[in-house]
């Protein structure tokens, strides 16, 4: 092949990749038919591309060959299901998961760079990835005060007049429910980047320190609190992990210990404390909601509507595990706020274990296996199993099967500890 048709091939392509992205994540690309438009042209054109003109490893990895078999299977399950079950058209079978689609289209474009050993285009993306985080991370926290209703709106209620709301909260900047998804998870990621560099330049605080920072403040300003959670949950884990000294190791787990032998006491005070501290904010109710579940084990608002949705899911699980309760009872019987609970709860335990693979397992693939890092897989399955497990798992996510693989590659290279051919 011509080097130069090569070329320009690759560079086009990463103009529909850097488009792709910036449509994911970008809130105000998120409305609107010709941005949707725009995003199906970029998806064709680089798929013509990769096919046509992009030279391919003949070898595949095992992980990527198992990665695609759980598409077509997971994705084919999803179709049949609307087809046959609920009666949808030909084309609007697949619209109906549009966004489950997309989210696998992203890890096909992830694996056929790792594949094909284009690292270097990889790490670009991730750059642009951390500026569009950074980005609308800011546009998010300076305008949260404003669109605090738009900004909780976009957090998946469906009706007309959320909608609305939800998409003048995006033309602001504003991200909605899946962007914050996005940066829970990616803080985390960010910090122990940083803290795995052993000789760290300004460059690598303005690179990954400075939006760890920002992205985890926006988490923060947009009120959703098992996020939150999520994000903080994930940065103790780096902080333990990169731990080194034995005796403060010991200390955390006899203050665990503690805590937990005198959790009545601590969490009066804890409860006293946050409630000072979140008055007249987003996160007073949630407060006054979940302590009043922790201490008398009922609660009133959204935090016992989250265990019972959990607990229909779970109930589903347990009467259909085998074939689901679409395959049995032709509905789903699903509580709709646990990825992971309603698709084994949906489709049975098979597909459910596909669907894990997809979003849990293969996502934490170390691009080499000279390169994994056992302490970064732990962190990353962490937060993607908590993700999905307590909240719906967006299309947004998808950019982690473009990022995590790369990760222990940045880390190794910054330490120079990859040696060349």
């Amino acid at each position: 092949m011509n080097v130069k048709t090569y070329s320009n091939a690759q560079k086009i392509q990463k103009i529909c990749i850097y488009y792709l992205l910036a449509w994911l994540i970008s809130p105000p690309l998120g409305f609107g038919n010709i941005f949707r438009a725009l995003a199906v042209v970029c998806a064709i054109i680089w798929l013509i591309l990769e096919r046509i003109f992009i030279p391919q490893n003949s070898k595949t990895p095992r992980q990527i060959k198992l990665f695609f078999s759980c598409i077509i299977f997971y994705g084919s399950v999803l179709y049949i299901v609307q087809f046959f079950f609920n009666g949808q058209s030909f084309v609007g079978a697949f619209v109906k998961n549009i966004n489950t689609y997309i989210l696998f289209f992203f890890g096909y474009i992830a694996a056929q760079y790792i594949k094909n050993k284009r690292i270097d285009e990889l790490i670009k993306f991730i750059n642009f990835i951390i500026v569009l985080g950074l980005i609308f991370s800011l546009t998010t926290i300076l305008r949260s005060s404003d669109f605090r209703t738009m900004t909780r709106a976009a957090g998946g209620e469906d009706s007309a007049e959320f909608n609305l709301l939800a998409q003048r909260a995006a033309r602001h900047g504003v991200g909605g429910f899946g962007f914050v998804c996005f940066t829970s998870v990616f803080a985390p990621i960010l910090l122990y980047t940083f803290l795995s560099i052993n000789d760290r330049d300004k460059y690598c605080y303005y690179k990954y320190l400075i939006p760890f920072i920002i992205l985890e403040a926006e988490v923060l300003s947009a009120g959703y609190t098992l996020a939150l959670a999520i994000s903080i949950i994930g940065i103790i884990s780096v902080l333990i992990t990169k731990i080194k000294n034995i005796t403060l190791k010991v200390l955390i787990v006899i203050i665990g210990a503690f805590f937990i032998m005198f959790w009545r006491d601590i969490s009066t005070d804890l409860y006293y404390i946050l409630r000072d501290i979140t008055e007249d904010t987003m996160y007073a109710n949630k407060v006054e909601d979940i302590f009043e579940f922790l201490n008398n084990g009922s609660s009133e608002e959204t935090f016992y509507e989250r265990q019972s949705r959990y607990e229909t899911s779970l109930l589903s699980i347990f009467r259909y595990p085998v074939l689901g309760s679409y395959f049995i009872a032709g509905t789903q019987e699903i509580g709709h706020h646990s990825s992971l609970l309603d698709a084994i709860a949906s489709y049975g335990i098979i597909p459910g274990i596909a669907w894990i693979y997809l979003i849990i397992v293969y996502p934490t693939k170390s691009i080499d296996e000279s390169l994994k890092d056992k302490k970064l897989v732990m962190i990353e399955i962490i937060v993607l199993t908590l993700t999905a497990l307590f909240n719906r798992y967006t299309m947004h996510m998808g950019v982690f099967y473009l990022i995590l693989p790369v990760v222990p590659y940045l880390i190794f290279k910054s330490n120079d500890l990859i040696i060349k051919d």
